[in-house]
């Protein structure tokens, strides 16, 4: 597994987000989700970033999961081209599921 002091930073890190999601939800609840995602999705780069610098292993519920997060991914794919090939009635609202779904998939990671 990667280094282990910089993953448990990140897990505290994800956690502290977790914790604070349901607090600011009232505010504007646009700018929360995606900034929510936005965090989420820092997170997962990092954590990605993180194997990819110590060159290490997943860890083994990760390498049994493969399945659902290749099915992930695939959907996300799904909707880029959708993006990209404008196969959509609404292109913005496109962006912003296809945003939501990355940083979903990465906090499912």
């Amino acid at each position: 597994m990667a280094n282990s002091k910089n993953s448990s930073a990140l897990f505290y890190l994800l956690m502290a987000i977790v914790l604070w999601a349901p607090l600011p939800k009232g505010s504007f609840t646009e700018l929360y989700w995606h900034f929510l995602a936005a965090l989420v999705f820092l997170l997962g780069t990092l954590f990605c970033a993180l194997l990819v610098i110590s060159k290490s292993t997943l860890s083994p519920v990760l390498r049994k999961s493969w399945l659902p997060i290749v099915a992930l991914l695939c959907f996300q794919c799904w909707v880029f081209t959708q993006y990209a090939l404008g196969l959509t009635q609404s292109p913005y609202n496109t962006l912003v599921e296809l945003q939501l779904g990355i940083a979903y998939t990465l906090f499912f990671i």
